[in-house]
């Protein structure tokens, strides 16, 4: 398992009330737990808060998604690493998009430091 990699996971909702089985990216693989991003194609129905935290993934079919997605970058999920390593990935995060998620989050830290 790599960064940047995307794998289907069991993702914990925010409210802590229960989880769903997603798309994930692969951020910090560890022995015991991995650092995922959700992946969404949720996005219209958001507040222009929350969407200014999701990237969208320019190159989602390459990247093995079926549908346009969106990376939710407001927090890194931790979930087992072995539910993840009994799976395969569905693909991998493109450079295009992985350059683009990476200025996101420094835009996003920078305009919430000077906020």
């Amino acid at each position: 398992m790599d960064p940047l990699e995307i794998y289907i996971a069991d993702v914990p909702f925010d409210d802590n009330a229960g989880e769903k089985w997603r798309p994930a990216l692969i951020m910090t693989p560890g022995p015991d737990e991995t650092g995922i991003l959700k992946i969404t194609s949720q996005y219209g129905d958001k507040s222009p808060e929350i969407q200014a935290l999701y990237y969208p993934i320019k190159e989602w079919q390459a990247a093995g998604l079926t549908k346009p997605s969106y990376i939710d970058t407001h927090k890194i999920y931790q979930v087992p690493t072995s539910v993840l390593a009994s799976r395969q990935p569905i693909g991998r995060l493109q450079t295009l998009d992985a350059v683009g998620l990476s200025q996101l989050v420094r835009d996003n830290a920078r305009a919430k430091k000077y906020a």
